[in-house]
Parts: structure tokens; C-alpha cells; sequence
């Protein structure tokens, strides 16, 4: 299975469990002792990661805050310099808006 895409359903299946179980287990929700030893030792096998940022922008769910102290020191150059690159970085991916106050 080295060149197969591992999910949660993979790892579902293989445990004989639903794919709700292993989102409970990934999630920090209630799993039995015995179902999230067997789901851990699969996990292990794999050396699988869920990928929470790809999870978040097929839910729409993604957000990202930046809190900056103050705009107005020495470091406003990078601070900007920063922000146009994230800007930049996810506006490939999903809609991005920057929303900046000054309270």
C-alpha cells in the first residue's frame, strides 16, 4: 500500500470500525480502550497524519488570525511583507480576505 492515498476510511476499514470512530479518535472524542489502541496501531503502521488544513477547506472552516501589536514601529516592513505573502499564498487556495483593525 505504499503508493495508496491512506484516509480515514482506509484506516475505518482496516479496523473494522466506521469512519465516524476514527474522527472521534482524531478529534479527541469518546473511543473505547480496545478501538483506539487497534485504530492507534494502524495509524503507527501507516505513519498517517490527517491533513486538518485540507479538512477545514473541504468544510469551509479555514480561518487564520494574525495579531500584530503595533503597525506603526520599525517592523512595518516586514510586518507587511508578511502579510502579502500569506495574502498571496491563500489566494491560490481558497477565497481570502483581510480584515485589519486598529483598536
Amino acid at each position: 500500500m505504499k503508493n495508496k492515498k491512506i484516509s480515514i476510511k482506509t484506516i475505518a476499514a482496516e479496523c473494522g470500525v466506521g469512519v465516524g470512530t476514527v474522527s472521534r479518535y482524531f478529534n479527541g472524542g469518546y473511543v473505547s480502550q480496545k478501538k483506539r489502541l487497534l485504530i492507534q496501531k494502524v495509524v503507527e503502521k501507516y505513519n498517517f497524519q490527517p491533513d486538518f488544513a485540507a479538512h477545514s477547506i473541504k468544510k469551509k472552516m479555514l480561518e487564520v488570525y494574525i495579531l500584530i501589536p503595533d503597525l506603526t514601529s520599525s517592523n512595518t516592513f516586514i510586518v507587511k511583507s508578511i502579510l502579502k505573502q500569506i495574502n498571496d499564498d491563500f489566494a491560490k487556495v481558497v477565497p481570502f480576505v483581510v480584515e485589519t483593525t486598529y483598536d
